[in-house]
């Protein structure tokens, strides 16, 4: 049996105090291939990578844990992307974050601080920001979609498939992500939202 990751190859550099600590080839993906194939297991990787130095380094340290490489395409003058991680402020910037979200009432170990590692988002370009920026467009068709005339213009949206761009879509039911307006829109909706949130939750707690 061999396991196979494909994707293309992204070159992970670790830092830690400054000093880097360890370079990784791979998407998350390719690493946790990296990572079986170092127990033994018979594993490949099929993707694409620039001819630099990056890309070098990225598909020397699979085949050094014994990663089959032959379905890797290096391609010429192309930079291979590189991720430069700090552990040190990664660790600090994610422990704060959690005790943001969860508050003074959960305690959390040492080790919580790491949980970056785990979470392949991070090591995807714009992944968060295609979140942004369809909830975005979702807040601004659930605020409109009772209107008949801006309903039929919704669903001929929909019919459109790819005819167009997608920021020409998206303009012909009068959304402009190219303007600071479109966001606000979405900020002030949510904002509303956790208003409405805090005067339930003060009802609730004074009966």
């Amino acid at each position: 049996m061999r396991i196979i990751s494909i994707g293309d190859l992204v070159t992970d550099f670790y830092y830690k105090n400054g000093k880097l600590v360890g370079v990784n080839g791979g998407m998350t993906s390719h690493n946790i291939i990296a990572n079986i194939a170092k127990l033994g297991l018979e594993t490949s990787v099929c993707g694409v990578c620039g001819d630099d130095m990056a890309g070098t380094i990225a598909i020397n340290s699979l085949k050094e844990v014994g990663t089959n490489i032959d379905n890797v395409k290096v391609i010429e003058d192309i930079n291979t992307r590189c991720f430069h991680v700090s552990y040190q402020e990664l660790n600090e910037i994610f422990s704060n974050l959690q005790k943001k979200y969860y508050g003074k009432n959960l305690k959390f170990s040492k080790n919580s601080e790491i949980n970056w590692c785990r979470i392949t988002h991070f090591f995807s370009p714009f992944y968060t920001y295609k979140y942004a920026t369809g909830v975005t467009c979702a807040c601004y068709v659930a605020s409109n979609i009772e209107n008949e005339e801006y309903k039929e213009k919704y669903l001929n949206f929909l019919k459109s498939g790819c005819k167009k761009d997608s920021l020409e879509l998206l303009e012909d039911i009068n959304i402009d992500l190219t303007k600071e307006e479109t966001f606000e829109h979405t900020v002030k909706l949510l904002n509303d939202l956790m208003d409405e949130f805090e005067e339930l939750y003060k009802e609730v707690n004074d009966e």
